[in-house]
């Protein structure tokens, strides 16, 4: 991965497709300007060459403006603030951003799900400390 980013960075193939690369644990998106179809061309063929396989299945083309995309846990792209009540600020509209994804959120709820098992007693005095376990990152 390393030497995929790397020869992007050498070339300049960031500022010729209008973008900039995020990676993380392996993975990686590339947030392009107008370029992206020529951006996931060369980076299949430079990958090629260097030996490594892009994932077919995992990768697709997105406008995040108007599509929703998932990248490490979370999902990226428009959103529409909720109104709860009339003294929110909060009034329907849409705007781009992040939240937790659905699979996280689900995985976190049977986490939860199993320490907190009905009929189970005599735990819990671990309880909290498992729980809080758990929760960090959220």
């Amino acid at each position: 991965m390393n030497r995929f980013l790397n020869y992007c960075r050498q070339k300049g193939k960031d500022g010729a497709f209008r973008a900039i690369i995020v990676n993380r644990a392996g993975d990686f998106v590339i947030l392009s300007r107008g370029c992206a179809a020529e951006a996931l061309e060369f980076t299949a063929r430079t990958m090629e060459r260097t030996g490594l396989t892009l994932k077919r299945e995992k990768t697709k083309l997105v406008k995040a403006a108007q599509e929703r995309f998932d990248f490490l846990g979370y999902t990226f792209g428009p959103h529409r603030f909720k109104s709860f009540q009339i003294v929110s600020s909060k009034d329907g509209h849409w705007y781009l951003g992040a939240s937790a994804s659905s699979k996280s959120v689900a995985r976190l709820r049977w986490k939860v799900r199993e320490l907190l098992r009905p009929g189970e007693v005599g735990r819990w005095g671990e309880l909290p400390d498992r729980l809080n376990r758990v929760w960090v990152g959220w």
